[in-house]
């Protein structure tokens, strides 16, 4: 086992330092999230769940930490080994990761119940949220033009009605009719399909 329990509760030299990193590990977290919300204009929840998200420390802690226990710098007159990072700071990175997994969990786990909730109130109107979002489909090739259709209804918005908008391309050397009678006649299936009930 990593954690040597005498080690804490004989002195105060592993809760110090225990007490030293979460410390400052949560609040350079914290710090972090905070400077990312307002750079990217998020709500304070949002800059919440990346405090949340972030905050857990785990296996690239301990690998760090016991890559340091293990690099033996010399020894003692009674020829104990000493430790570049001794057992005080393995066991207070030991406590770290158990504390900030556990506050990333609570944290994140409020932060998603609140933007879940705001995210049911402020559903946008379906009409207003169709004019604004269309959804352009490619008409280069007819095979592919139903398999971009389906595309599309996955990155669709679920609660809003969006518009599927055909699209395709002509050469200067092409004349101006035939990309549109080519366009029509790719477009027939796709349009058909983007017009049933389920999908809009």
């Amino acid at each position: 086992m990593l954690v040597d329990v005498k080690v804490l509760v004989k002195g105060l030299g592993a809760a110090k330092v225990a007490a030293v990193i979460i410390v400052v590990a949560l609040i350079t977290k914290y710090v972090a999230a905070w400077l990312t919300q307002k750079i990217f204009k998020l709500t304070v929840t949002e800059g919440r769940m990346l405090f949340g998200l972030s905050a857990s420390h785990a296996a690239a802690t301990l690998a760090i930490i016991l890559v340091g226990y293990n690099i033996i710098i010399g020894e003692t007159a009674t020829g104990e080994p000493i430790r570049l990072l001794d057992e005080d700071v393995l066991n207070g990175t030991i406590l770290l990761i158990l504390v900030s997994c556990g506050v990333g969990s609570f944290v994140t786990e409020r932060a998603a119940k609140k933007l879940a909730l705001q995210q049911d109130e402020h559903v946008p109107d379906a009409e207003q949220a169709g004019n604004a979002e269309k959804i352009l489909i490619t008409l280069a090739y007819a095979e592919i033009a139903t398999d971009m259709v389906d595309l599309g209804v996955l990155l669709k918005p679920k609660k809003v009605t969006c518009r599927f908008t055909g699209c395709t391309l002509w050469m200067m050397r092409e004349r101006f009719r035939m990309p549109q009678v080519r366009g029509r006649k790719y477009w027939r299936k796709p349009s058909r399909m983007a017009q049933l009930p389920t999908i809009l």
